[in-house]
């Protein structure tokens, strides 16, 4: 029974001492304050239930990194659900309506496909600047690497997709035009 409360008593005191920090580094990423206390409070819930007791001398570094960790993978997941919503939310204004909507899901499958096929640290980078509006200095920051590096793997990103989606863009542009 003391062994808990010292538990816990420790645990105050970490959380305490952490938590106005870990939740400037999630907010950074999210941009919300309510998203952030989601992303913080899972990670001392984690820290609450583990199994091992992290060295007080990384606990800074491993709050923090878990923290980042976790935000970037709510963007992640914030975009999918954004993404799955607008297809949801999608409605043809023409009367060929199943025509256009097979052109635009056939579309947006093909361009999904083609994101997919990036290299990992490419595919994140993109979709943080192209879909989440992030600049390259803030995607440096947030992945730990140069802007260089960033502004290099977009230009991988756009190379690669304007070859494996030149057909589609065609083929979007040709049925524009017949509605026109």
């Amino acid at each position: 029974m003391q062994k808990q409360a010292y538990q816990i008593k420790e645990f105050e005191i970490i959380f305490k001492q952490y938590y106005g920090l870990l939740m400037q580094i999630s907010k950074y990423y999210l941009g919300n304050k309510e998203d952030a206390e989601e992303v913080v409070n899972e990670i001392f819930l984690k820290l609450w239930n583990a199994e091992t007791e992290v060295e007080d001398s990384k606990l800074k570094s491993y709050l923090s990194i878990a923290v980042k960790n976790k935000s970037i993978n709510a963007i992640r997941d914030r975009k999918k659900t954004i993404s799955l919503k607008e297809h949801e939310d999608y409605e043809p204004s023409s009367t060929s309506f199943s025509d256009e909507q097979i052109i635009y899901k056939q579309t947006a499958e093909q361009i999904s496909q083609a994101i997919n096929t990036l290299p990992e640290q490419c595919k994140i980078i993109f979709k943080l600047h192209r879909q989440h509006q992030y600049t390259y200095h803030q995607i440096a920051e947030i992945l730990e690497i140069s802007p260089k590096t960033v502004e290099n793997q977009m230009g991988k990103a756009l190379k690669t997709l304007r070859i494996l989606l030149k057909d589609t863009f065609l083929i979007i542009l040709l049925a524009k035009l017949e509605n026109i």
